[in-house]
């Protein structure tokens, strides 16, 4: 009956001319042009525009054009093929809406890697931009609807088989080569010849030569992101030789026998002091933070980001990497794949932490369980693990129900080990439109400047009740520390602002400049005294050098290294769409040879450096890592490094020296109770610079469950040790059996 009713009202073109059919192609497509135009709204892509300059239109509308054009040869119907290729432009104009309200960023070729993270709750948090969820579906469901009706009605414009479509496939194949991203049509044609292209921004490219084209200009931009140009060493070694008196002056002489401090990082969602915006008073807002301010050290922190991309800064702070290092690099978590990445956590966990992450949200959004394994969390506490009383404040699980979590991790921990706790607050996450299940008299009794539209009123309110949470919780964990006997310290950030656009843009802030250079506040305090560190501006990839010196337990040439770079660096650190102001030559030289640095530490190779940093004559040896480690593969292969294991495991002891010395003793020993030798193992060497020493420690005494604690000697002095843990739990790793 369908196919009665599309015949007797849809024009069949299966038996007309050639010409006639390529006429109604045409026409559709003019058509498509046009709607394309009053989809993007750029100020270039208009009609008043194009009879001036066609080329933005015709380049803008050109990825629809072909999209619709392969529909047309696969499915042999026109109108199907140009409606399928409008919805596209449709959803991407307004998932591209959604962004730049939030984040002041349009869509770039790099967010399709958010396709491989896709996960109930990657689903709950975009979800929640995308306004009812019940309407969102509706309106899918009768997209679905009208497409597969319009497919069954329309009569096909080419006859059935490949021969009927031969000329269009053909055509289409030398329009896909030619406009295609390996094509030099296309490399030239959106290479900013045919319209504007800003460079440093591609909100203005997007705003003044449309979507589309913004999209064609940013892929030939950033094609090769996630690659990382060989460094120089050459270059880094100049900037090494430098720093290499203040870098030994600075590093710490770490004790492992010490009592090292608890260390608590808070990465506070969104967190800024809404007192730097207009016509907002200090003592309005964040009253409990300001007071721990003064008691601590604190100032301005430059993060890599703005309105999102927690993972931006996230990654500086736990890496000591700049991601400016890394121009390609928008999403590190998603475009970078290491198995080890060293930084904060390899380095206390090479002192004998039991490290933590805490996070209300999925270990699959952003990637974060692969990489946070790869970063050394021996414990990563992800939403299924929080109890099931946890609290929810509007959309996300409360500040209230993280602080909980902390809190138990710091009176029950698994042992006796200091603990390092990295934790990541949800509940300040946008979007601030619906806030379900929130105490609407405090909503209502916040106080806001007059003169803000109902809707920037309504998320302006809406972030400050989220915010007098942060401050109360904070405040609440900051008295629990102050009264616990353990020595504790306390770091606490904001990752970025907050998306309040409209908010920023009517209030504007006090030092006169916008929204994509402010900074958030830093805090760092302890319970055990003066922490020794100075107040100031600082940029989160300095945070990481910073908080281990103030713990004791810095003696990493790298993060010490950016622990006393010029403070006056971080102004270089903000949202990467701003252009930098012309920088001094001694200061580019600078930033170029931090750029090799950076990409040496990034891909492991940065070690081949360390032996430029030895005492004044050179003739010490000093051991920059020793960490314990389990063979993985059949030939035992080195792998499995950590401060865990099991009963069965084949172990080694991964130990890197750097200095000049001739027979050398190098000994590991893993010690039971009581200071029992129950493993050891040693070599002799002659050290020249640096090396890298694998001791085979499967031999010995049979372990039991239980703490040990991992030796290192150097010719019979004892120079490290840490505590490892062996479990109860088999290993599923290869036994020493299977080698034999």
């Amino acid at each position: 009956m369908l196919t009665k009713f599309r015949d007797s009202v849809g024009p069949s073109f299966t038996h007309r001319s050639e010409l006639t059919r390529t006429l109604w192609f045409f026409a559709l497509a003019l058509f498509f042009v046009l709607v394309a135009t009053f989809i993007d709204g750029a100020s270039d892509v208009r009609l008043a525009a194009a009879f001036q300059r066609p080329w933005p239109v015709i380049a803008n509308a050109i990825p629809g054009l072909l999209l619709a054009w392969l529909l047309l040869v696969l499915s042999r119907r026109a109108l199907f093929s140009f409606w399928v290729a409008t919805v596209a432009y449709l959803a991407l104009a307004k998932v591209n809406q959604i962004k730049v309200a939030n984040l002041q960023t349009p869509l770039l070729p790099q967010d399709i890697s958010f396709l491989r993270t896709i996960d109930a709750s990657s689903m709950h948090l975009f979800g929640a931009y995308a306004g009812s969820l019940l309407v969102v579906a509706l309106g899918l469901v009768a997209l679905v609807a009208i497409t597969v009706l319009l497919f069954i009605l329309e009569a096909p414009l080419m006859a059935r088989g490949w021969k009927g479509r031969a000329t269009p496939t053909f055509l289409l194949i030398c329009a896909l080569l030619a406009f295609g991203p390996v094509g030099h049509v296309w490399r030239h044609l959106y290479g900013g010849s045919y319209f504007t292209v800003v460079p440093w921004s591609p909100l203005k490219t997007s705003r003044k030569s449309g979507l589309l084209n913004e999209l064609g200009a940013s892929y030939l931009a950033y094609r090769d992101a996630g690659r990382i140009p060989p460094p120089s060493e050459k270059e880094a070694g100049e900037l090494l030789k430098r720093y290499a008196g203040p870098i030994r002056a600075g590093m710490d002489t770490v004790s492992e026998e010490a009592a090292h401090p608890d260390i608590i990082i808070i990465q506070s969602e969104a967190f800024f002091d809404p007192s730097v915006l207009n016509r907002i008073e200090r003592q309005e807002v964040l009253t409990r933070f300001h007071v721990w301010q003064a008691r601590g050290a604190s100032g301005r922190l430059h993060v890599p980001t703005f309105g999102g991309g927690t993972i931006r800064t996230e990654f500086e702070v736990l890496t000591g990497i700049s991601l400016r290092s890394l121009p390609s690099v928008d999403y590190p978590y998603l475009q970078l794949s290491y198995t080890s990445l060293r930084g904060l956590v390899s380095n206390l966990n090479q002192h004998g932490y039991d490290t933590y992450s805490i996070h209300a949200n999925g270990g699959g959004f952003w990637n974060r369980e692969s990489n946070f394994q790869a970063l050394g969390f021996k414990h990563r506490v992800w939403r299924d693990a929080f109890s099931k009383k946890a609290k929810y404040e509007g959309l996300y699980v409360s500040d209230k129900s993280m602080t909980d979590q902390i809190i138990d991790v710091l009176d029950h921990g698994k042992s006796d080990a200091p603990r390092f706790i990295f934790a990541i607050s949800i509940e300040n996450h946008g979007p601030y439109a619906a806030q379900p299940g929130i105490n609407w008299a405090d909503w209502k009794a916040l106080r806001l400047p007059a003169g803000l539209d109902d809707k920037t009123a309504y998320d302006l309110r809406s972030y400050l009740y989220h915010l007098d949470h942060v401050d109360i919780e904070l405040d609440r964990l900051l008295n629990h520390v102050m009264a616990s006997p353990r020595p504790t310290m306390v770091v606490f950030y904001g990752d970025h602002l907050p998306s309040l656009v409209p908010a920023f843009e009517k209030l504007g802030f006090r030092d006169g400049t916008n929204m994509l250079q402010q900074t958030v506040p830093w805090l760092m305090i302890g319970n055990f005294g003066d922490l020794g560190v100075p107040n100031g501006d600082i940029a989160s990839w300095m945070l990481p050098g910073i908080v281990l010196h103030a713990a004791g337990v810095n003696d990493d040439v790298f993060l010490t290294l950016k622990r006393m770079l010029p403070r006056d660096l971080a102004n270089l650190t903000h949202s990467p769409w701003i252009k930098d102001e012309s920088l001094a030559p001694k200061q580019e030289k600078l930033l170029s040879q931090l750029t090799q640095i950076d990409r040496l530490r990034l891909e492991g190779d940065f070690v081949n450096l360390a032996g430029l940093v030895t005492d004044g004559d050179g003739a010490s040896v000093r051991v920059t890592g020793s960490v314990l480690g389990s063979y993985i593969t059949p030939d035992f292969q080195v792998g499995g490094v950590g401060n865990t294991f099991a009963v069965n495991s084949p172990l080694f002891a991964k130990i890197d020296v750097v200095g000049s010395a001739t027979e050398l003793t190098i000994q590991a020993r893993l010690q039971g109770p009581n200071q029992v030798v129950l493993r050891e193992a040693g070599t002799q060497l002659n050290l020249d610079g640096i090396a890298s020493v694998n001791l085979d420690l499967r031999d010995g005494r049979p372990l039991t469950p239980g703490w040990y604690q991992l030796c290192v000697l150097l010719n019979g002095t004892q120079v490290k040790s840490y505590r490892v843990q062996i479990t109860g739990a088999a290993s599923p790793r290869v036994t020493t059996a299977a080698r034999e």
